[in-house]
C-alpha cells in the first residue's frame, strides 16, 4: 500500500511526499517539516504546501531541482540542525520532496549517515525498505559517496567498508525485484556491472 508518509525511525523522522498532509493525522508527533519539493519548479501545490500559516508545523524550505548536477549536499548540515532541534522539543521531522523518491531520501540518507553512524549502503537499504520507491539520481548518490568518506577521514563516523559499485548495483536490484519477481537476477547483476552508475539507475527506472 503507499503510503503519503512513511516511518524512518519512529517518533523522529519520517520521508515522504507532496500531499503529506493527507497522512500526517497519523502521525501526531511530527512537528518539523523539511520541504525538498521545490514546488514552482515541479507544480504549483493548491493546497499550499509551505508555511501557510499553519502553526502546528515548524518549516525548513530547501530549494534544489531533482538533477544529477544539483548540489545537495549544501543541505545536508542545515537539516540536520534542524532535525536535531525538533528532536530536542521532543518533536519528530518529515522531510518530503515532490515524490518522495529521489531529493528528500538523498537528504535523510545523509542524516542516517551522520547522526546514527550508518554505512551508505545501510543507509540506502533501510530507507527501501521503509519506502521502496526510495531511488537518489545518480548525482545525489555520488555526492553522498563522498559525504561517506569525508566523513570517515573525519572521524565523524567508525571507518567502515565504503560504498562500492557492486553495493549499488544491488541497491538498484532490489529495487526491480520489489516491482518484479520475475526477473533474471543473475543475468541482469552481470549486465549492471558492466555499467556506471548514472548508466544503471538509467536502466533501472
Amino acid at each position: 500500500m503507499y503510503h503519503h508518509i512513511d516511518v524512518i525511525i519512529p517518533g523522529e523522522l519520517y520521508l515522504g511526499d507532496i500531499n503529506w498532509r493527507d497522512d500526517v493525522h497519523l502521525h501526531p508527533r511530527i512537528g518539523g517539516i523539511v520541504d525538498v519539493s521545490n514546488t514552482t519548479f515541479d507544480e504549483d501545490d493548491e493546497d499550499g504546501d509551505n508555511d501557510d500559516g499553519d502553526d502546528r508545523f515548524e518549516f525548513l524550505t530547501l530549494s534544489i531541482h531533482d538533477r544529477p548536477d544539483n548540489l545537495i549536499r549544501q543541505f545536508f548540515d542545515p537539516t540536520h540542525a534542524f532535525i536535531d532541534r525538533m528532536k530536542a522539543a521532543e518533536k519528530a521531522t518529515l522531510v518530503h520532496c515532490y515524490a518522495g523518491i529521489s531529493r528528500s531520501s538523498s537528504i535523510v540518507c545523509s542524516y542516517l549517515m551522520k547522526k546514527h553512524a550508518y554505512s551508505l549502503c545501510y543507509a540506502l537499504n533501510k530507507l527501501q525498505s521503509c519506502r521502496n520507491v526510495v531511488y537518489p539520481n545518480a548525482g545525489f548518490v555520488r555526492q553522498l559517496m563522498d559525504y561517506e568518506e569525508f566523513l570517515q577521514v573525519t572521524k565523524v563516523v567508525p571507518r567502515k567498508r565504503t560504498f562500492q559499485h557492486m553495493d549499488y548495483v544491488n541497491f538498484c536490484i532490489n529495487r526491480v525485484k520489489r516491482r518484479n519477481d520475475c526477473i533474471d537476477e543473475v543475468s541482469l547483476r552481470g549486465f549492471l556491472s558492466s555499467l556506471s552508475i548514472e548508466e544503471i539507475r538509467s536502466h533501472c527506472i
